[in-house]
C-alpha cells in the first residue's frame, strides 16, 4: 500500500512539474514590457524548466537570472547595461548577438555568435564557445571551463584563472594587460589584442555602445 502511495504521489509531482513548466517567444520590445510577452510576463527570474525564446531584438532594462533556459535565435539580439546571471541549474544559448553590463555563469553557456559584457564576464560553469567571447573589462575564469575549436576569447584588461580552471586548447586568449595565472592554470595564447584589428574594433564598438542613448538604463 505504501509503495502505491508513493508511486502515486511520485507521478504526480512530475506531472505537475510538466505542466507547469513554461516555452516563451519574444518578437521585439523592452523585457520588461507586458506588451512584449502579450501579458505573460515571467518576471526577471527564469524559472527551472522555463524557456525563453528570443527571435527579435529585445532591450534589456532590467538584471535578469536564468534558472531554465534562456535562448537567443539566429539573427535576433539582447542589448541592455544589466547583469546577466546564469545560475548552476541554468543555460543560456546565444546564436545571435548578445551584449549585457555584466555576465555571471554558474551554470551552462554554448555562444555561436557574439556575445560581450561591457565589464566583466565571470565564469565559475561551463562555457562552450565556437566563436568571439568579449570582456570590456575582465575575463575571470575561476573553478570554470572554456572550450572550443577555432575560438576567440578577448578581455581588454586581463584573463584571469584559478588552479581548477580550465581553457581548452582551441580556444585562443586576447588580452589588454599582463595575464594573471595560478600555478598549474590553463594557458592562454599571450597575443596583444592590439594586433588583432577585428578583436580591437569589437571592443571599441562595447566602449561607445557604453555611452549611447540608444540603450534605457
Amino acid at each position: 500500500m505504501k509503495v502505491k502511495i508513493y508511486s502515486a504521489l511520485l507521478c504526480a509531482l512530475v506531472l505537475s512539474s510538466s505542466v507547469s513548466a513554461k516555452t516563451y517567444t519574444l518578437k521585439s520590445g523592452k523585457w520588461t514590457d507586458p506588451a512584449t510577452w502579450n501579458d505573460n510576463y515571467p518576471g526577471t527570474t527564469i524559472r527551472a524548466d522555463d524557456v525563453v525564446i528570443i527571435e527579435g531584438a529585445i532591450l534589456i532594462n532590467t538584471s535578469i537570472v536564468v534558472e531554465g533556459t534562456l535562448w537567443v535565435a539566429r539573427g535576433a539580439s539582447m542589448v541592455g547595461f544589466r547583469d546577466l546571471r546564469i545560475a548552476s541549474s541554468g543555460q543560456f544559448i546565444n546564436n545571435g548577438n548578445t551584449v549585457m553590463e555584466r555576465i555571471v555563469n554558474e551554470g551552462r553557456i554554448v555562444n555561436n555568435q557574439s556575445m560581450d559584457a561591457i565589464t566583466d564576464i565571470d565564469n565559475k560553469g561551463t562555457i562552450q564557445n565556437t566563436s568571439n567571447l568579449v570582456a570590456g573589462n575582465d575575463f575571470n575564469n575561476t573553478s570554470g571551463v572554456v572550450t572550443g575549436e577555432k575560438s576567440t576569447l578577448f578581455a581588454q584588461n586581463n584573463i584571469i584563472t584559478s588552479p581548477d580552471s580550465k581553457i581548452g586548447p582551441g580556444v585562443r586568449g586576447f588580452y589588454g594587460n599582463a595575464i594573471e595565472k595560478s600555478k598549474d592554470s590553463a594557458s592562454v595564447s599571450q597575443e596583444i589584442p592590439v594586433k588583432d584589428a577585428d578583436n580591437q574594433s569589437e571592443v571599441n564598438r562595447i566602449l561607445q555602445m557604453q555611452h549611447s542613448s540608444e540603450l534605457p538604463k
